[in-house]
């Protein structure tokens, strides 16, 4: 029987598959075994191996190589996070191999194929499962529909079905998401074994397995033979002699075709890593009923994109095999999105490297850590009332008060060492350890990159010192807690002073506001420095000229001026990143360009080869969910008596319809309110702020009356 010629799903005409095929005696008992035995050692990385293919042969269906979001565990260890793109196309591990969806007619000829279906004809969402483990992907195109999922700790799961077309395909090879060589395959008649570690299996038989070589350099078709052995699946086997180029660079290839539909169940044979995280689910505490589901499906994938995104008890800025360490900003903004989302919990365990560090990440000493950290670690723990979490971080909190006390009082440069590498094209060594200059006119000179963003740095200087006024009273240290409240108050005055002096644009403005440390005392005056600042970048429709490559401070930007009483502008830009998704309809987001600092681990994956960004962006992420939670509800603490604010973002048009948010946590405790719209009334229930304490705001001003609950 011969087999299609034009079904291939990397494009060219033909099969080059090189392979081998032994019929062992135990076929019997209805097994057979088929070997790629593929010698590997190439010098070049392997990020180099698919460039070269790629410029050999650029018509090729490469992988996709943008857009991808990391599935996994929360806490497993780097190469244990999988890699879905845009499409379908995955990858169960870092480095490990591609799989590739596709859809043939009955002609064997491929008529799409996951790598190369437009973004603008896909609809993806996330999968939430019923059970305490992480969501899937479900993509939706035309031609297919695909669901990743991980139903337990050990296995990957693919529902695929055709829509159009009589066969979906599985094309398992070298490239994907975050490929690797493909050595060796065996199919035992229930499974495919790749590389003596994964288990393919699928619930119902292939019809046909194709199996060899795929040299993307070489599109040489070769002699095709094919054996069928009792009810077993077709073998389709090339037997020209591979070459060189196949035999050290390992481009197996597996392809399994069904019929209209299949599930395919991918285990690894490897015990998983020990993980010293303990997590309950992916969902955030609070529940949310909305009458715009992209708020509370942004929310949720903001929430589990951050836990999936954790290795071991520490987060990363961006996707975790590019960003060798955890990131200052980014540590400091996830734990207290957490936190305030319900995940209590894990929260807590994030606290240990950001307590223990007061300088983290690539570029070196900066001067906003040991605020950021101070502030984080206090919000986590009022929000936990964890009385031995409080005691383990007293001595913690005793040396950060220090350390910014220091900086406010220091008369020369202030050099530090930090935790993390170096980012070598930004700064050298030298410069790296600089903390600040001498302090000036009661503020820290302090350096932020190759900045000295003077406003933003003492912003977040306050924002630690205010929270360790309460941590100290709550802990019974009320002497220290008057004292440091002192301090506070001194760098507050100091800051609103030189505020009122600067005309121009602060750097880091977006940076700048009640989120999250409540230091200005003119919002008026802060308003306009950041409406001075936004100005510049933005068009005629207050709209980004250009995708930023920082966009967490975009999204800050927003959260201030919510807490600034401009809520019309903050759901501009919450719009905005939701119509510049970078993995459709996930919610997911970017940061820089390229590979930016840390290829290294990347170098030697097939996959992502030439990215235009570094994705996720788990730091975003954290803003985004803070600016959503605070559109709901946030304790407005410019006062020394903070006041719920129930509703600043909640739009007009959400009136017609009934609201629900239950367990909103905050430092004075959880918020739970509903609106409801016959009635025209919110229902509050909010015991960690007294009666009078509870102010109706946004859309609710003009529509509601108040009332408190018990």
């Amino acid at each position: 029987m011969n087999s299609p010629r034009r079904s291939h799903g990397d494009g060219t005409p033909g099969w080059p598959l090189r392979g081998g095929l032994r019929i062992p005696s135990a076929w019997m008992t209805r097994s057979l075994i088929l070997l790629l035995c593929i010698a590997t050692g190439a010098s070049a990385s392997e990020r180099q191996v698919v460039l070269d293919a790629m410029e050999a042969r650029p018509s090729g269906i490469w992988p996709r190589g943008y857009g991808h979001v990391v599935l996994g565990i929360p806490g497993s260890p780097e190469d244990e996070k999988a890699y879905v793109e845009p499409g379908g196309s995955f990858s169960p591990g870092f480095g490990t191999f591609g799989i590739q969806l596709l859809a043939e007619n009955s002609d064997g000829e491929v008529e799409v194929a996951s790598d190369f279906v437009p973004l603008a004809e896909m609809k993806q969402s996330w999968a939430w499962p019923l059970t305490t483990t992480v969501p899937g992907v479900r993509i939706e195109t035309q031609d297919y529909s695909a669901l990743w999922s991980r139903p337990d700790g050990r296995h990957w799961r693919l529902d695929l079905s055709s829509r159009r077309h009589p066969h979906v395909v599985v094309a398992i090879r070298s490239l994907g998401p975050a490929g690797g060589p493909v050595t060796n395959a065996v199919w035992d008649g229930r499974a495919i074994r790749i590389n003596d570690r994964w288990d393919l299996v699928a619930a119902d038989t292939p019809r046909e397995i194709r199996i060899g070589y795929q040299n993307p350099t070489n599109l040489a078709v070769g002699d095709i033979t094919s054996s069928q052995f009792g009810l077993g699946p077709r073998i389709i086997r090339s037997t020209t002699p591979s070459t060189a180029l196949d035999q050290t660079h390992g481009w197996g290839r597996i392809v399994l075709v069904f019929g209209r539909e299949t599930t395919l169940v991918i285990e690894d044979r490897r015990p998983p890593a020990p993980n010293p995280l303990s997590w309950r689910g992916t969902l955030p505490g609070v529940s949310l009923e909305t009458p715009d589901d992209r708020f509370s499906d942004c929310l949720k994938a903001q929430v589990a994109q951050m836990l999936m995104g954790l290795v071991g008890t520490n987060s990363r800025p961006v996707d975790p095999n590019h960003h060798p360490v955890s990131r200052m900003r980014e540590s400091a903004s996830i734990a207290v999105a957490l936190a305030r989302a319900g995940q209590v919990a894990v929260s807590q365990q994030l606290c240990g490297t950001l307590a223990r560090e007061d300088f983290l990440g690539e570029m070196g000493a900066e001067a906003d850590g040991p605020g950021l950290s101070l502030w984080a670690i206090l919000e986590v723990a009022a929000i936990a009332r964890n009385k031995a979490l409080d005691q383990w971080l007293l001595p913690h909190v005793d040396r950060k008060v220090r350390v910014i006390e220091g900086l406010l009082q220091t008369t020369e440069t202030v050099r530090s060492p930090w935790t993390g590498p170096l980012a070598p094209s930004r700064l050298t060594r030298e410069d790296a350890a600089v903390v600040a200059d001498a302090a000036q006119d009661g503020l820290i000179q302090g350096r932020v990159g190759r900045q000295r963003p003077v406003l933003y740095v003492n912003a977040t200087a306050h924002a630690g010192l205010r929270a360790a006024v309460a941590f100290y009273s709550r802990v019974n240290r009320r002497t220290e807690s008057g004292r440091i409240a002192g301090i506070a108050d001194v760098l507050q005055l100091a800051w609103n002073q030189a505020a009122a002096r600067r005309n121009d644009p602060e750097p880091w403005a977006g940076a700048l506001g009640p989120h999250p440390g409540w230091i200005a005392e003119d919002p008026k005056r802060l308003q306009t420095l950041l409406l001075s600042a936004r100005t510049a970048g933005r068009t005629t429709n207050d709209l980004p000229r250009t995708r930023p490559e920082n966009p967490s401070l975009l999204a800050t930007e927003a959260h201030q001026l919510l807490l600034l009483g401009d809520p019309g502008r903050a759901w501009k830009d919450l719009n905005w990143f939701w119509s510049n998704q970078v993995a459709p309809d996930l919610y997911s987001w970017w940061e820089g360009s390229g590979h930016e600092d840390f290829p290294e681990r990347w170098e030697g994956v097939r996959g992502w080869v030439m990215p235009p960004y570094l994705s996720p962006q788990y730091g975003t992420a954290a803003e985004i969910t803070l600016l959503q939670l605070a559109m709901l509800a946030y304790p407005e603490e410019s006062t020394p008596n903070p006041i719920l604010v129930v509703g600043a973002g909640v739009p007009r048009e959400w009136l017609e319809d009934p609201i629900r948010v239950e367990a909103l946590q905050t430092a004075h405790g959880p918020v739970t309110w509903t609106w409801d719209p016959a009635a025209r009334k919110v229902r509050v229930r909010a015991p960690g702020f007294p009666q009078n304490s509870v102010r109706l705001s946004g859309a609710f001003t003009q529509e509601a009356t108040l009332e408190r609950l018990r």
